[in-house]
């Protein structure tokens, strides 16, 4: 893939409410996390009134399919970019993909790359 080297402790996998968003390694993280990774749930006022992900907790493991990277915005830069990408503008570098997610702030979109 694209990583020089794994993610950090830390490194969001997966982000999905209800069953909306991506997973982690292929597991939706409502249900659970893949080896190397803790479940985290949080409150939220929009959707369905919970989200969940998976946090790396073992920095010896590649980053799974659905590792997040950028999160902005307003179909904009307001955020952070993936590797100069702007997800809020649709953009991911090779090997990811965008989601978007409608939410109750901003103009009312969310977005973040995934690993592919």
């Amino acid at each position: 893939g694209n990583n020089v080297q794994p993610g950090k402790p830390g490194t969001v996998c997966g982000l999905v409410t209800g069953f909306l968003g991506n997973l982690c390694g292929g597991i939706n993280p409502f249900l659970g996390c893949p080896a190397g990774y803790e479940r985290y749930l949080w409150f939220t006022s929009w959707g369905s009134g919970l989200a969940a992900w998976c946090s790396k907790v073992d920095s010896t493991i590649d980053d799974l399919p659905g590792t997040v990277c950028g999160m902005q915005t307003n179909f904009d830069q307001t955020g952070v970019s993936c590797g100069g990408y702007s997800p809020g503008r649709g953009s991911c570098p090779p090997g990811y993909a965008v989601n978007h997610w409608v939410v109750d702030f901003g103009n009312k979109f969310w977005s973040w790359c995934y690993k592919q």
